[in-house]
């Protein structure tokens, strides 16, 4: 089971590391929807529950963050995430690193309800070290690689992308 969730955890951080490369929201967010399901799926075979958790939740999130993007609705919708991320965090604990994905979640709620994706890497690298550290405990191998990579392809983005021209 390990190992199958290595392997899954490949897979995550390919799909992962690859949306932050796209300029429109919309593609950005479905991709993230899909690797976030692959990403449940990781951390179940690891047998880490609050990141798994996480992520499951973390579906929803994405997917209203881009249906309803720019509208007032926004801001109370991502509200009710941060408290299920809380409560969640509260059913699921069982060490203080069970804090890591939950806190890493509640940012990234912050984080994909923006409407530029400027602001999404950067919040991106305020979230990594989070999951980060969550990964090296939950001996997720390619969790650890992937928030790396993230890191990187964030900062690539934002030359990319973001420079002021």
């Amino acid at each position: 089971m390990i190992i199958i969730g290595q392997i899954l955890g490949f897979i995550y951080l390919i799909i992962f590391v690859i949306s932050f490369q796209f300029k429109k929201l919309e593609t950005l967010m479905k991709i993230r929807i899909v690797s976030k399901i692959i990403a449940t799926l990781h951390y179940l075979f690891l047998s880490a529950y609050s990141g798994a958790v996480s992520q499951f939740i973390s579906i929803f999130p994405n997917y209203f963050s881009y249906k309803y993007q720019g509208q007032k609705k926004n801001k109370i919708i991502a509200f009710l995430f941060i408290i299920i991320f809380f409560i969640s965090g509260i059913i699921t604990y069982q060490n203080i690193y069970d804090t890591l994905p939950i806190i890493g979640s509640i940012l990234t709620v912050i984080a994909i309800f923006q409407t530029n994706t400027k602001y999404v890497r950067a919040f991106q690298l305020i979230i990594s070290p989070f999951f980060l550290a969550y990964n090296i405990v939950s001996h997720s191998y390619a969790g650890i690689i992937m928030e790396i990579l993230v890191v990187i392809s964030c900062l690539i983005g934002m030359v990319r992308l973001d420079k002021s021209k």
